[in-house]
């Protein structure tokens, strides 16, 4: 008899049920260390980028628009909130999960 995942089947959930916020900027010029330090410190979260999308960073959570500009002192940025590690609208995957 195989005993049910319970630990796994929590795991997904809660994968499924994460909210994660795709910060895309729009000035075409691709996110630098010093701006991803500033995320972090305004939200208390990872931030996740991927090489291969410069323009995206993925955040944990939901900061709000104000939270980001106040801490980037710029609003060169579209601001996403999706639901699920495994959305379709994710660029790639967080390295957070």
């Amino acid at each position: 008899m195989e005993g049910i995942d319970l630990a796994g089947m929590e795991r997904q959930r809660v994968r499924d049920n994460t909210i994660v916020t795709i910060l895309t900027k729009t000035d075409g010029v691709a996110w630098t260390r010093d701006e991803t330090s500033k995320i972090v410190e305004a939200t208390s979260n990872s931030v996740s980028g991927h090489p291969k999308h410069p323009l995206k960073l993925i955040i944990p959570g939901e900061p709000s628009k104000h939270i980001l500009i106040r801490a980037l002192g710029h609003e060169r940025f579209e601001r996403r909130v999706t639901r699920g590690m495994n959305s379709s609208v994710l660029p790639f995957k967080p390295s957070f999960i």
